[in-house]
């Protein structure tokens, strides 16, 4: 692979691109990684490179192409789930980052509370869409599974008929909170 020069020796590209984001040039870091991954699309430095880079950058979705290769290439990898997590949070998607967290819980404490954090924004919302939308106040009180997975919800657990996705104070709180 070539190498760029510096005072005394030579340092290869993947630590080139390493020593941008470090300087934080974040853009030039991407380009620099790209250069090797044309050459060699499986080099995992660069591709984490890449990663850090597009995250910095707020690409969240090129970031989740690019964590995609990393987890085909090293699905075990806590770190990734966690960054796909993170990715698909910044996008909106909560139930997908609800999961890509959980996949990295039994090794990460920051997945786990990221889970945490998830799931208790969810509640939040569901109560308040319990209290203010009629529609899905409806469609809960049928089956809390399906109406809260129509809206892109998870709660990584299987609802029975019957059960509620919140917890059973909460979810008589927000059944009988009606807007005055």
């Amino acid at each position: 692979m070539a190498g760029i020069k510096h005072p005394g020796k030579r340092i290869s590209s993947v630590a080139r691109a390493e020593y941008l984001l470090a300087r934080g040039d974040p853009r030039a870091a991407a380009a620099c990684a790209r250069r090797v991954l044309r050459h060699d699309p499986e080099q995992i430095g660069c591709l984490e490179v890449l990663a850090r880079s597009l995250w910095q950058l707020g690409l969240y979705d090129s970031l989740l192409v690019t964590i995609a290769t990393l987890t085909r290439l090293n699905p075990y990898e806590p770190g990734y789930h966690e960054l796909r997590g993170a990715a698909l949070q910044a996008l909106g998607r909560l139930g997908e980052a609800v999961k890509a967290f959980a996949r990295a819980t039994p090794k990460s404490d920051i997945a786990g509370a990221s889970v945490q954090e998830l799931r208790n924004w969810q509640e939040t919302v569901i109560a308040d869409m319990i209290r203010d939308d009629e529609v899905f106040r409806i469609a809960y009180a049928r089956d809390p599974e399906s109406a809260c997975r129509e809206r892109g919800f998870e709660f990584l657990t299987e609802c029975r008929p019957g059960d509620t996705w919140l917890a059973k104070s909460e979810a008589q709180t927000a059944l009988y909170s009606r807007p005055s």
